[in-house]
């Protein structure tokens, strides 16, 4: 199986333990003993790639699952349970925030391009199946065009997880751009969480060296309005 991108890393692994915990029929030990092996388990898939921010967070979110389970429940089955359907909910929140993501990008886009009948799109980091579990949020845009009928076509330019080549989106767009131009008019998305990140990431830094800056509160939240914006 083949798991790339932050979300999906993040669910395969809670899923995969998950799995492992609701095997263990012949555990013997307390509701205690089971977090405690729960959190040996988790804090090893958080360092199989620590740089992996999804991973981490839901790793320290199922270490309060267990360790809040084992403080009310005396059996370790209800701890592996418990840690079951907490890791099945994250499946299920990551699935919802795509569709969201999805419908609020196919709304974006018919608000922009409110004189087309339908729209041609072109995705480039698909962010699918491989990098969410399954619904995706570029293409979740390209799935909530096609449910409201007003898909024309999809370009895809990259084929994760075989030829991924973000960092030659420029060259591939020089390459691919005069044959499609004439088939492309409409709009260009790319599934990069790590742009919004950045983003805000480099606002905070240039508003905390903002030391110099002589207003008003609300000075200051119309400057970061604007540079948001």
């Amino acid at each position: 199986m083949m798991v790339s991108g932050p979300h999906a890393i993040a669910i395969a692994a809670a899923l995969s333990l998950a799995v492992e915990g609701f095997n263990f029929k012949s555990f013997h030990g307390t509701s205690h003993d089971a977090a405690s092996l729960l959190g040996q388990k988790l804090g090893y898939l958080a360092s199989s790639r620590p740089i992996a921010v999804n991973l981490s967070d839901a790793t320290t979110k199922l270490k309060d699952v267990k360790f809040k389970a084992a403080s009310s429940r005396s059996e370790a089955k209800t701890v592996f349970h418990a840690y079951k359907e907490s890791a099945e909910m994250l499946l299920e929140d990551d699935v919802a925030s795509s569709r969201i993501v999805g419908s609020y990008g196919a709304s974006f886009i018919q608000n922009k391009l409110n004189d087309l009948k339908t729209t041609s799109i072109l995705t480039h980091c698909n962010n699918a199946s491989i990098a969410t579990v399954g619904y995706g949020t570029t293409l979740g845009i390209i799935h909530a065009l096609h449910s409201k009928g007003v898909l024309e076509r999809a370009y895809c330019i990259e084929t994760r997880p075989y030829n991924q080549v973000n960092a030659y989106l420029p060259i591939l767009l020089n390459l691919f751009g005069p044959s499609l131009r004439y088939a492309i008019t409409d709009v260009v998305v790319c599934g990069a969480p790590a742009i919004a990140i950045a983003a805000a990431l480099s606002l905070a830094v240039e508003a905390f060296n903002l030391e110099s800056f002589h207003g008003t509160s609300h000075d200051a939240a119309s400057l970061l309005g604007q540079k948001i914006y």
